[in-house]
């Protein structure tokens, strides 16, 4: 949005000059680099390998449970739990 807006001469309000690229071409130019960034990910990042059959979901919980007692989780949990309320 702020390179946006610098492109059309404005920031925040103030308008400082003419727009550099129309908005038809500031469009075409976001949606190239958008589709660049999604080849880039497909033809670059490969899928983790599996996890080995030792690494069970239930050998996962014990170390979850001990951070209950934890005051930091609980805040950070109640941040989270608010802003995707407010989002």
């Amino acid at each position: 949005k702020l390179v946006a807006s610098l492109m059309q001469g404005s920031m925040l309000g103030w308008h400082f000059g003419n727009p550099i690229i129309s908005v038809s071409g500031m469009f075409f130019l976001f949606a190239c680099l958008s589709g660049g960034a999604g080849i880039l990910l497909a033809v670059f990042v490969r899928a983790p390998p599996p996890a080995p059959a030792s690494m069970l979901k239930a050998s996962c919980a014990p170390p979850a449970f001990r951070l209950w007692h934890r005051p930091e989780l609980w805040c950070l949990g109640l941040v989270n739990f608010t802003f995707g309320f407010c989002a």
